[in-house]
């Protein structure tokens, strides 16, 4: 029975890897089709941002050239303060878009990835119906009065195994989400600490630093939004639904819009980095918090594999 053994358990093998590169080109189907979805979204956010940004640097130009109507914002007084805000709304739509056109351009880059991936998967539906036949066969052959049992616990394995993989790919998602959530959250601390002692008189340095901060908080949910949108994917691929409203993306992106509005406005600086170092805060915890249903699954999944494994071996060896 050693032969029938080995042989079998090496057909398993090669049919687990075949199975792994069958689920790695469906979740890149997935993860495409997401990817495109959310590079429509992204194309058209960043269209009427970058139309709004047209509009606020016209409307600086036109403050900036002689006319009437400048003529009598400049009697009675208001030109300066009207041309500051101008230039101010100006600087925010740019923040905006810059914002929208980064995501766009990291999304085109993961579709490339993916539509990259995906060339090199396509006779994985070929390579795995060969071992499977040729298992099949085998085991009808050697084990006929176990065949059908031994082929469901083997199937079950397959299934479970390539849920494992989604599961991991997941937590690697989530794992690098998290990371720059950290970043953010540990610059907006800095932010906030400095804008403190800023408020209490602390001069030049103090702004100085707390704007230095900001930019890096700034740069960090650049990425964060590139980062969660890939991450909630990754739970859509694994039927994680629940996890994933548990995110809650939308409110996610809307506010990082909030966090550009008056970005320059001194007086609402300290208020913009508490609300978004609470809000970022919030993230964390979710995506913690996801994180730890995901590990919990991976352990589930990976003791249902042994099991059955194990199972399997017992079948072979009394055969």
């Amino acid at each position: 029975m050693k032969y029938e053994e080995e042989k079998l358990l090496e057909m398993n093998e090669r049919l687990r890897q075949c199975v792994d590169r069958v689920s790695e080109a469906k979740r890149c189907d997935k993860l495409l089709k997401s990817a495109r979805h959310d590079l429509n979204i992204l194309n058209r956010s960043w269209l009427t941002l970058k139309e709004a940004l047209q509009k606020e640097e016209q409307d600086v130009e036109k403050l900036q050239k002689l006319t009437l109507s400048n003529l009598i914002h400049t009697i009675m007084n208001n030109k300066v303060e009207k041309l500051d805000k101008e230039k101010q709304e100006a600087l925010t739509a740019k923040l905006k878009c810059d914002s929208a056109y980064i995501q766009l351009e990291e999304c085109r880059h993961t579709i490339e990835r993916l539509e990259e991936k995906r060339k090199t998967l396509y006779d994985v539906e070929q390579a795995y119906q060969e071992v499977l036949d040729e298992k099949q066969t085998f085991i009808s052959e050697y084990m006929p009065d176990k065949s059908d049992k031994i082929k469901n616990m083997m199937d079950e394995v397959a299934t479970l195994s390539s849920q494992l993989k989604e599961v991991d790919e997941a937590v690697q998602a989530g794992h690098m989400a998290l990371s720059e959530v950290k970043g953010a959250v540990s610059a907006l601390q800095s932010a906030k600490n400095w804008g403190t002692w800023d408020m209490l008189g602390g001069g030049i340095i103090a702004t100085v630093a707390k704007h230095g901060r900001m930019e890096e908080a700034q740069s960090c949910i650049y990425r964060m939004q590139n980062n969660i949108r890939r991450f909630s994917r990754e739970l859509q691929d694994i039927d994680m639904y629940m996890a994933e409203s548990d995110l809650d993306i939308g409110s996610f992106l809307k506010f990082a819009d909030y966090f550009f509005d008056g970005f320059f406005v001194d007086w609402a600086v300290q208020s913009k980095i508490n609300n978004a170092l609470d809000h970022v805060m919030d993230i964390r915890s979710r995506i913690e918090g996801i994180q730890g249903n995901l590990r919990d699954k991976h352990e589930d999944l990976t003791e249902k594999v042994e099991t059955l494994e194990g199972k399997i071996k017992e079948l072979i060896a009394s055969a």
